[in-house]
């Protein structure tokens, strides 16, 4: 289980569920909170932060060089991936250290794409069935 899943499952979802019981610590006094309501966890789809995810996690130079090109496969790449882009066709990959690759790896990621956005939700190329589709437009569209 990755930390951010851990850390939720294990405090932030705990600590809602006792707010929700009306457990008075934190401002629950100081806003006179009795309790109730509801709260609902979801999370973002991947788009670019499962290459940052695997670029991590990868042990062996050969695996990074394979996410890097799927990558440019997929138009993951950022901007600046043209000037950097040289550095990968002007040394030889295999002479890095492997953190020096990572980083490199890293660089040429577009971070501006780590999830897919809510615009795109229905684009088959993402893979979302109807169900998915339809709790994204009903939450989107909830006034909260």
């Amino acid at each position: 289980m990755a930390l951010t899943r851990w850390i939720i499952e294990t405090v932030a979802v705990k600590r809602m569920q006792k707010v929700i019981e009306g457990e008075d610590g934190g401002i629950s006094k100081e806003v006179s909170w009795e309790g109730g309501g509801s709260f609902i966890f979801c999370e973002l789809a991947k788009l670019n932060q499962k290459f940052i995810d695997r670029i991590l996690k990868e042990k062996s130079k050969e695996k990074i060089i394979k996410v890097v090109e799927e990558m440019a496969k997929s138009f993951s790449m950022s901007y600046r991936y043209d000037k950097l882009y040289t550095n990968f066709n002007n040394i030889n990959l295999s002479e890095l250290e492997l953190e020096d690759l990572r980083k490199l790896a890293m660089d040429v990621i577009e971070y501006n794409q780590l999830y897919v956005n809510y615009s795109e939700i229905e684009d088959k190329e993402y893979g979302f069935d109807k169900k998915q589709i339809e709790l994204n437009n009903k939450f989107q569209n909830s006034k909260l």
